[in-house]
């Protein structure tokens, strides 16, 4: 389960998800055809509700993405459009 708003941003997006366990968990961000954009590794993470905040490359245009976040347990995925 995850949420990601504001959605449509211009860039600027808060990520909140649930951990089965603590750990850390991969965010990656996708173009709709599916090229990885960005990847970034969010470690120390407590077991139920996390919350992290995060800009955008600045080479990141405006259009359609896929938010996905990944532990060794489940996967999770939201469609984000990103406007000027």
């Amino acid at each position: 389960q995850m949420q990601v708003y504001p959605n449509p941003g211009n860039g600027k997006f808060t990520v909140k998800f649930n951990l089965k366990n603590s750990g850390e968990a991969k965010l990656t961000i996708k173009d709709a055809s599916g090229k990885l954009i960005e990847e970034r590794i969010l470690k120390n993470l407590s077991a139920g509700e996390n919350t992290y905040s995060m800009k955008t490359k600045n080479s990141i245009s405006n259009g359609v993405y896929n938010i996905t976040i990944e532990t060794g347990f489940a996967k999770a995925t939201q469609q984000i459009s990103i406007e000027p």
